[in-house]
């Protein structure tokens, strides 16, 4: 509706909340201008940021949407895992992500969208490749824009996430008698280490849930 138009199926309006991307996130990052309105989308998200979304001021070069990590790696699945790339109200590049050759544990977790028109411009060489589902590797403005989301976006989540994890994630542990009767009796200055601990186990990509209990 944002852009003066819905898709229906059968009379009823497909909604962005449809897809059920927002529902997965833990955290979220907003990008660019009027990205706050995204949050209100992310009702479980525990923590969220605001980024900046200028590229290159003086050319105009500059991106707005979101990216977000999920709780749990299945949540990501069957393709789901990736960030999207927008121009002019279509799909230019389906997955940014491949990419950027992000090998951090957290990259396993992101979904995300941005919207950067500057792709597709009537003024400039087209940037599609044939089958219209990528940009030109070589283009100069995807080189900018590979270049700012793995600096001023990946970089950011990588420096906050694990430690973000490790604090939620071992609040949920010590919800389990049995830890929690353990990290009590831990002294003060060795419980910074045990919540690093309990963070990295429950973080690992493992859908059993008796395995985690078995590493815990």
């Amino acid at each position: 509706a944002s852009f003066g138009f819905v898709i229906d199926v059968n009379g009823m309006p497909i909604l962005l909340e449809d897809r059920d991307y927002f529902g997965r996130l833990e955290y979220m990052w907003c990008i660019g201008k009027d990205s706050e309105s995204f949050i209100k989308q992310a009702k479980k998200a525990l923590r969220h940021e605001l980024l900046l979304g200028v590229i290159d001021e003086e050319k105009d070069y500059c991106v707005t949407g979101w990216v977000g990590t999920t709780a749990e790696h299945k949540a990501v699945e069957q393709g789901n895992n990736g960030i999207s790339i927008f121009a002019r109200g279509k799909v230019i590049h389906e997955n940014l992500l491949p990419d950027l050759k992000e090998g951090r544990v957290f990259s396993k977790y992101v979904i995300g969208e941005l919207r950067a028109d500057f792709l597709d411009l009537d003024n400039y060489d087209d940037i599609a490749t044939s089958d219209r589902q990528s940009v030109k590797d070589t283009d100069p403005r995807f080189g900018a824009l590979k270049e700012f989301v793995k600096n001023a976006i990946l970089n950011r989540i990588g420096n906050v996430w694990t430690e973000w994890r490790n604090e939620d994630q071992s609040k949920e542990a010590l919800k389990n008698p049995a830890i929690e009767a353990w990290f009590s009796e831990l002294r003060p200055q060795h419980r910074k280490y045990a919540k690093s601990l309990l963070g990295r186990i429950a973080g690992f990509p493992v859908e059993d849930d008796e395995l985690r209990r078995t590493l815990y």
